[in-house]
């Protein structure tokens, strides 16, 4: 379904501590931007549905809904910290190169650009991150912080 590489794991149990919610799950999800073009979105899910997929990697609980599942197969979510940009990046081989950001072939929110076939979610990401073409690391971390 969805993997988690060891450092995004690492970057997640800090978030679930940073934020009093150790033992919750990460929800990944897709929803349509303003184009109609698939946006991945994460939050920190304190009690999960039993209609999500459910899957653990390096002690990190993953929750998928039913509608976001076809979207997410087969992809991998990894922690960047470079020079260049700090943030967590989604990368989905279904996805012919685009990330479903509404860029041109890739996208980053609030980095500093990604590779094709990734969706770079930045700044803070602490709880929550959005793809969206306009977006910036401070709207990233403030929305993070409304929920």
């Amino acid at each position: 379904m969805i993997t988690l590489t060891e450092s995004a794991a690492e970057k997640i149990l800090d978030l679930f501590k940073e934020q009093e919610s150790e033992g919750a799950a990460l929800r990944v999800f897709v929803k349509g931007d303003d184009n109609g073009q698939p946006a991945y979105g994460m939050a920190i899910e304190p009690d999960p549905s039993d209609a999500d997929e459910v899957i653990e990697n390096f002690g990190v609980k993953v929750v998928v809904d039913e509608e976001s599942l076809p979207w997410v197969i087969g992809s991998e979510i990894d922690f960047i910290d470079s020079l260049e940009r700090t943030g967590f990046t989604i990368r989905n081989p279904n996805m012919g190169g685009a990330c479903g950001c509404g860029g041109g072939g890739a996208c980053a929110c609030g980095g500093g650009g990604a590779e094709a076939g990734a969706c770079a979610c930045g700044g803070a990401g602490a709880g929550a991150c959005q793809c969206g073409a306009e977006e910036t690391a401070e709207e990233t971390a403030g929305a993070a912080h409304a929920h």
